[in-house]
């Protein structure tokens, strides 16, 4: 009778608290209340089968942290797991869920997993070491009502530590999450942002006041001379704050594809003349940009995030008349969501130098697509960086770019990293082996397919190690060249559907293993099609324009027939094809060498239906 009791004294506590507390869902978030080795409200998983490496939980603080946290180590049970009801919920509304989470080893594809109201969210944003996590994913409750589950869980032999979680109810009309068809949205994020945030820009504003001018006459943007500044209004306060030039008129470059390299050093500038690049990544020094300006280079500039450091990085620009223009990029954060930064301190950031440089936008980032949608409002640009070879599918970084582009919304540019590293040095991490140019070659190809505004090969340290790989990309970046008359002018990429012949026939995901884009422009057509398998295949690609016979090669002017809108292909592994149709003369086509499937490779791919397989 008296556990009996003590156990309603308990529980009649937690609800005490918890009403009081805030409008957070979760019993006992903090873990104060125990009930022998659990925190009242809370239960860990169970697993009675023997001859299995067990999971181990613990409740206390976390390595060379403070708090209380719930520590989940996993084994092979597939019992590793910390859950607790919820009540109070209603159908059909949208919910927040957030949580901090720490770890001590960085392991590749090792990551916890939440599953709120039934929906589960693998968090691989959770990588670094050492820095507090704080994840935010936002579910809607469907048809559940009354009491759901929150389950923390981690099937990998590492430990995760997890702590403050809180589910509350996403107030007013965006959290009305009634649908007439019942249906049920759910959205990961990558960061929760904590309201007590301090704003930046005030403090930067404050800061950099001491520079305005009180010069009238001005009331637009400076006209890119040397020197000439100009001022306007900050984060809506009405501080004036200087303008900081454009780059010289001189030296401003004709529109083109933006088309980078990371790793470059200040002796390496003059090497990019004559290249096919035209962005360069540089410190924030007004000599080393003015260098690269003048050699017709535009370049990524990483700016410091303190208000007062870059107020007199700023203040340096100034007096040396250097400015950045529109084909310049600000550097705004490299792969935030693996260390959980402050999506409105980066917004801050990007506020602070679209003051000072109003017509230079800002570039990211990201290895998990779905963070973009916390740093949507950070950054003008996102660029993909997945690195697939040779653990993951070439298709990693073309289904990152599109889930990427949903979030980010139509008024941001979708860049590409493309994997250009790797060796003995490497190994460890996971990339044993440089990639080949068909390797390179086929996801160039992949992220123009899915839409990609501008390119990046990652890294010239790597590249400049051996002559052919910088002749390799050398290459790939001429045919990008090649082909900015298409590219340049926003047409959108179609996507032409594709019927397989060849035995092997799917991507890692069972989709077509060929993906296909056209392109029109002014009367002419550009087609890329690109095999994302190690295997030989082939296809029947469909969708082409009416009244076309054929297509052609740029590089060789080799046709290939076209019959009823269709073109019929066999494509080596990696391969990529290109082909043109209509009026393409005054377009130079550089840059392309193809090797075409050898007869082994065709024989293989042309026995689709041979029930005894490849004939020999």
């Amino acid at each position: 009778m008296q556990k009996i009791t003590s156990l309603f004294l308990v529980s009649l506590l937690v609800l005490l608290w918890s009403s009081f507390a805030s409008a957070n869902l979760i019993p006992n978030a903090d873990f104060s209340l125990m009930d022998g080795d659990s925190p009242v409200g809370w239960v860990h998983g169970e697993c009675s089968v023997p001859g299995v490496t067990k999971s181990h939980f613990g409740v206390g603080s976390a390595p060379r942290r403070n708090g209380r946290f719930l520590r989940i180590t996993g084994g092979d049970d597939r019992a590793g797991t910390w859950s607790c009801t919820v009540a109070g919920i209603e159908a059909y509304t949208d919910y927040v869920f957030s949580i901090e989470i720490v770890r001590t080893r960085a392991l590749n594809r090792m990551y916890p997993t939440v599953t709120v109201l039934g929906q589960s969210f693998f968090l691989d944003q959770v990588w670094f070491p050492k820095y507090d996590h704080r994840v935010r994913v936002v579910v809607n409750s469907g048809d559940i009502s009354g009491e759901g589950t929150v389950v923390l869980e981690n099937g990998f032999p590492t430990s995760f530590w997890f702590r403050n979680p809180c589910l509350e109810k996403v107030e007013g009309e965006a959290g009305d999450g009634r649908r007439e068809t019942g249906s049920r949205r759910s959205e990961v994020g990558g960061l929760f942002l904590k309201p007590e945030t301090v704003n930046l820009q005030t403090a930067f504003t404050a800061k950099y006041a001491k520079y305005a001018k009180k010069d009238a006459s001005f009331t637009g943007k400076g006209d890119g001379r040397q020197g000439e500044t100009g001022r306007r209004e900050a984060g809506g306060g009405g501080a004036e704050v200087v303008c900081i030039p454009l780059r010289p008129k001189t030296c401003d470059l004709k529109p083109s594809f933006p088309l980078g390299l990371y790793g470059t050093s200040p002796e390496d500038l003059v090497t990019m003349v004559g290249s096919p690049f035209n962005l360069v990544r540089v410190g924030a020094e007004p000599e080393l940009v003015l260098q690269a300006h003048r050699l017709g280079l535009s370049c990524f500039v990483r700016m410091p995030h303190e208000a007062s450091k870059l107020a007199g990085v700023a203040e340096k620009f100034r007096a040396a008349g250097v400015g950045l223009g529109p084909t310049d990029r600000f550097y705004i954060d490299d792969e935030p969501e693996l260390r959980s930064v402050d999506p409105l301190m980066l917004h801050n950031h990007r506020e602070q130098l679209h003051t000072l440089w109003p017509d230079t936008p800002g570039i990211m980032a990201h290895v998990r697509p779905q963070c973009v949608a916390d740093y949507r409002d950070a950054s003008d640009v996102f660029m993909m960086d997945q690195y697939p070879i040779p653990s993951m599918p070439m298709t990693w970084l073309s289904d990152s770019m599109d889930a990427a582009r949903e979030l980010a919304g139509p008024d941001k540019e979708i860049w590409a990293i493309i994997q250009a590293f790797g060796g003995e040095k490497m190994a460890r991490h996971g990339w044993p082996a440089f990639p080949s140019y068909e390797q390179m070659r086929c996801l160039t190809t992949l992220a123009l397919i899915h839409g990609a505004r501008g390119m990046l090969y990652y890294t010239y340290s790597s590249i400049k190690k051996q002559p052919e790989r910088w002749r390799d990309v050398c290459d790939l970046g001429l045919q990008i060249r090649s082909m900015e008359p298409w590219l340049l002018r926003g047409n959108p990429v179609r996507r032409l559907p594709v019927t397989m012949t060849s035995p092997f026939q799917s991507d890692a995901q069972g989709r077509p293993a060929l993906q296909v884009g056209m392109i029109s422009n002014a009367g002419s057509t550009l087609i890329l099609a690109v095999n994302v398998t190690d295997r030989p295949v082939a296809g029947l690609i469909r969708g082409l324009p009416q009244g076309l016979d054929a297509v052609h090669a740029p590089f060789d002017k080799a046709a290939t027939v076209v019959q009823k809108g269709t073109v019929q292909a066999v494509f080596a592994p990696w391969q990529v094809r290109v082909w043109v149709a209509g009026d393409t003369s005054g377009i130079n086509f550089k840059g392309f060498r193809q090797t075409p499937p050898s007869w082994m490779e065709m024989a293989l791919a042309e026995t689709a239906g041979k029930a005894s397989g490849p004939w020999f």
